[in-house]
């Protein structure tokens, strides 16, 4: 079950279902779950806290990509006034090529996806 913004329990039937239903996917581990969130073409973002995640040296660059697109935050803050800003136009925003390109470097470096 997912918590909304209301404090109510979504009592979607599966998980994959409540990603193909949202809106902005907020995640904030590192792992399956982020790049089950970048792979579905939602928006995304990551909420990266550095001290809890160990990051391999060779990760670096493409955090910096994900960053530089505002992709990731190591700051809720700042993630919280991102979304806010962006919400009237996500989608555009999820698509514009500087996000699209970050998304093909996390594509092409992290999470392979082959067609078949």
């Amino acid at each position: 079950m997912v918590t909304d913004f209301t404090g109510s329990l979504d009592t979607s039937p599966s998980y994959k279902f409540v990603i193909q239903n949202s809106r902005l996917i907020v995640c904030t581990y590192p792992q399956t779950t982020f790049s089950e969130a970048m792979a579905s073409g939602k928006s995304t973002i990551l909420l990266y806290v550095p001290k809890y995640n160990e990051l391999i040296p060779e990760a670096e660059p493409l955090l910096e990509i994900l960053r530089n697109a505002s992709i990731v935050f190591t700051d809720a803050d700042l993630a919280a006034k991102h979304i806010n800003q962006i919400w009237p136009t996500i989608d555009e925003r999820w698509n514009s090529n500087e996000v699209e390109n970050a998304r093909n470097a996390y594509f092409d470096t992290a999470l392979r996806i082959i067609s078949d």
